[in-house]
């Protein structure tokens, strides 16, 4: 018996790494990347957002539809009741970017999708290829959220195996400490890594408020991100 919950608690924290595993991959490229000349043509940055798609995607689903073989499904809903629970999200969000970026940077920065516009239609490069470009990009947030919410998701219940404290935000926290201390590396800043630490911290305990869990979590990613 005791050998089955250990064998179970093994195959969370496994899932929990293999959520993880399209962001190591990213970055591992990112960094073999900067010893080289990017290709500047269109195509490559397209095939770039395209095996993103697919990778985030296969273990999206493998995730899914583990969680649903077990018994234990991950399910995105969301209770018309309580909506407020979102708005919260939202603010949380929005806050906890405002203050870290000042905190951080000294500066409150303009709503990222503005500065988007901007790039993809006014300013345009090999990566801000107007309407495509722009398209591309958010659709690549979007799995990008998914992803995170999952793995806060996976992460979470996962202390829940190991009888932790369930009011602390241990998916927020593995999140900081794979994908946030991550940023480090790929962006080759301790200040975009200490950003990205905190919001992952900020979209953990997102996962934490009543009802709404998963999109609770994914909002507050995407205020953060995106306002």
């Amino acid at each position: 018996m005791c050998k089955t919950i250990h064998s179970q608690r093994g195959v969370w924290i496994g899932h929990c790494f293999l959520l993880y595993s399209p962001f190591f991959i990213e970055g591992i490229y990112s960094l073999i990347i900067k010893k080289f000349k990017e290709p500047s043509a269109y195509w490559f940055y397209g095939l770039y957002l395209l095996l993103c798609y697919l990778f985030y995607g296969l273990v999206c689903v493998i995730h899914l539809k583990w969680r649903k073989k077990i018994g234990e499904p991950a399910v995105f809903d969301c209770k018309p009741k309580t909506v407020k629970w979102l708005l919260v999200s939202v603010l949380m969000g929005i806050a906890a970017s405002k203050l870290g970026s000042f905190i951080i940077y000294r500066s409150i920065f303009s709503p990222m999708i503005m500065r988007d516009v901007r790039a993809y239609f006014i300013n345009f490069s090999p990566r801000y290829i107007g309407v495509a470009g722009f398209i591309l990009q958010y659709i690549y947030y979007g799995f990008e959220f998914t992803l995170v919410t999952l793995l806060i998701d996976c992460a979470q219940t996962t202390s829940g195996k190991y009888n932790l404290n369930r009011k602390i935000p241990w998916g927020g926290i593995f999140l900081a400490l794979t994908w946030g201390i991550g940023h480090v590396l790929t962006k080759n800043s301790i200040q975009d890594g200490i950003h990205t630490f905190l919001m992952s911290l900020c979209i953990g305990s997102a996962y934490l408020l009543p009802e709404n869990k998963k999109v609770n979590t994914w909002c507050a990613a995407a205020a953060i991100f995106f306002l």
